[in-house]
């Protein structure tokens, strides 16, 4: 039996729109607050933020997301 782990992926970001938006990037990634970017309604969740690059993060990440778009009660993003 084989098991593959992969883990400190970088992010695919050059030339995403940066300077057309105005969301701040760093070599990391973008810099995020709590998935809203420093652009109002534009969020960035998974792979393309400074925060843990795994799948299951990414899923947590879009999840929360999607929560604060539609206005659901403010709840902090807890990665446990």
């Amino acid at each position: 039996e084989k098991a593959l782990v992969s883990v400190g992926r970088v992010p695919n970001i050059e030339n995403l729109w940066e300077d057309a938006v105005g969301i701040n990037i760093t070599k990391r990634g973008i810099e995020d607050n709590d998935t809203q970017t420093n652009v109002p309604n534009i969020y960035a969740v998974g792979d393309l933020t400074a925060d843990i690059s795994l799948v299951n993060v990414g899923e947590l990440e879009g999840r929360y997301a999607v929560e604060k778009i539609f206005g659901k009660p403010e709840r902090r993003l807890v990665y446990e």
